[in-house]
């Protein structure tokens, strides 16, 4: 009896000890958050008046009958060791990666993903489209032919995204990173190895949105840092089973989840330490996803209920501004649509990007053999 009850108690602790591991931010969007409230006591007051400054623009926008549909020029910047860059398949698996990435985030900012019809009924009439569609960048800030992504092949391991600056060093070529492209043409994603100080981070991706970078705020994050960083085994869409993924992590959902953020979304459960609305707590703002305790993780069953929405239909687990596994998320709502069209509509913070589509083609020259797919500091790519 008592081998069984030693057996029992290690299973047990074992059991623990994986769910504690498993469920940890995957997203350090609080970190940079954190550093704007830190700085700033009236944050969350200031950052509540731009969203609603936007939304008036967008209803003034719908009104005068002004498309909601546009696309937006994105360019990877990949920083890691030549290991690294090796365990995700070298120059044919990074090209891989990016474009299945790409074709991921259209599925899902356009109503296109073939999972959508997974969400539950409860939630069906709630499933919004963006109507933001991404494409790689072909012609780079110097005007030159580009494939929309380059390679610094660096010597670090990797970089810390837990410092005050949330990584910001991968963002300068002078701190051995890749300096962004102009921030008001392209959307720049990092990818690279998250640390936390020299180990590896639970992160899988971070955001600074450009809200972080209005003047309004005090020591606000600097404009040339805005963009996203991606862990590098978690972007892009699996290929094969022996693909190096991050567990979970493996239908390019992170990348879907950090640009929410970047077009203004926060996460459901308001980053509040588990308390609720009614309680003192936050939430995200959005009116149709329901209260949350916490993240959810892995693939809840549903329905599922917590300490916030213990009612039909439950937690919405499914959104994409959630941890749930990859295979499990499969939806934004229609008020996050509107949050996020409010960013990228007529005198929305990011409306610029719009405003070049000759970036996604290639010079007029049509010069190819100078796309630039391997960064200057590193060796050519095999």
């Amino acid at each position: 009896m008592r081998i069984f009850l030693i057996i029992y108690l290690f299973l047990f602790c074992l059991f623990r000890t994986s769910y504690a591991q498993s469920n940890k931010d995957k997203c350090g969007y609080q970190v940079v958050r954190n550093r704007m409230a830190a700085i700033d006591a009236d944050f969350d007051k200031k950052l509540a008046a731009l969203k609603l400054e936007r939304q008036i623009k967008l209803q003034s926008a719908k009104t005068a009958g002004s498309p909601l549909s546009f696309t937006v020029p994105v360019v990877f910047h990949i920083v890691l060791d030549s290991e690294q860059i090796s365990l995700i398949g070298g120059k044919v698996g990074i090209n891989n990666r990016i474009n299945s990435q790409v074709q991921v985030l259209n599925e899902d900012y356009n109503r296109e993903n073939a999972d959508s019809v997974d969400i539950p009924a409860a939630f069906k009439s709630r499933y919004g489209n963006v109507n933001i569609k991404f494409a790689l960048a072909h012609t780079d800030p110097n005007g030159n032919a580009t494939n929309g992504w380059e390679v610094l092949q660096t010597a670090h391991n990797g970089f810390n995204v837990t410092d005050f600056c949330g990584g910001c060093a991968v963002k300068h070529d002078s701190t051995g990173g890749a300096s962004a492209w102009d921030y008001t043409r392209y959307i720049n994603i990092w990818v690279l190895n998250m640390l936390n100080g020299v180990s590896q981070s639970d992160y899988i991706g971070l955001t600074v949105p450009p809200s972080f970078t209005d003047t309004t705020f005090t020591d606000p994050y600097p404009k040339n840092e805005m963009g996203i960083l991606i862990r590098y085994d978690a972007f892009g869409k699996r290929n094969y089973s022996s693909d190096f993924y991050y567990p979970g992590i493996d239908l390019g959902r992170t990348l879907t989840h950090e640009m929410g953020h970047y077009f203004g979304l926060f996460h459901p459960w308001g980053d509040d330490n588990g308390l609720c609305p009614n309680n003192g707590g936050k939430d995200d703002g959005i009116a149709d996803t329901p209260p949350e305790c916490d993240a959810n993780y892995g693939c809840p069953g549903f329905p599922k209920y917590d300490c916030c929405t213990a009612d039909s239909p439950g937690v919405m687990y499914m959104n994409y501004m959630d941890y749930s596994d990859d295979v499990c998320m499969n939806m934004f709502t229609l008020d996050q649509v509107n949050v996020m069209d409010g960013n990228i509509e007529s005198g929305g913070e990011s409306h610029e990007l719009t405003l070049n589509p000759k970036l996604l083609d290639y010079p007029i020259n049509n010069d190819t053999s100078k796309k630039v797919d391997t960064y200057s500091h590193g060796p050519p790519l095999s």
